[in-house]
């Protein structure tokens, strides 16, 4: 199963890239807090810290989304790209599996293990050999 799509990592770049950008950071950067609610968190009274790290996670977000579509667009780097995609892809799996058990989170973040799995596995599956 590891890299049996190997030929698409570029495409799989470029495309992840555009669309979590889209989707994920540019709401992280410029509206945490509207993101935030509509994923089903409660909005604290004090909100200035949740921005500040709404914001730093958007912007490491975006260093990602530029790196990986530069490693798209190149070709240069895209295994070492797709690695760091794998490692993130089972972080989050953890994180978000820790959140659902401690019930500290919303549903729709609950369900989003699912797509992090499928993030690891499809991430697997376009792995360029070494």
């Amino acid at each position: 199963m590891i890299g049996i799509w190997g030929g698409y990592a570029d495409e799989f770049l470029i495309w992840l890239s555009a669309l979590t950008f889209v989707l994920f950071t540019i709401p992280l950067l410029l509206v945490p807090l509207r993101w935030a609610k509509l994923m089903g968190f409660q909005i604290p009274a004090h909100t200035d810290l949740a921005v500040y790290f709404g914001r730093s996670v958007g912007a490491l977000a975006a260093a990602m989304n530029f790196a990986a579509m530069r490693a798209g667009l190149s070709g240069a780097g895209a295994a070492e790209m797709i690695g760091l995609i794998i490692a993130i892809s089972a972080m989050m799996v953890l994180i978000h599996a820790w959140g659902a058990y401690k019930k500290i989170q919303p549903l729709s973040e609950t369900l989003e293990i699912g797509f992090w799995i499928a993030m690891g596995l499809v991430a697997l599956a376009v792995l360029p050999a070494a």
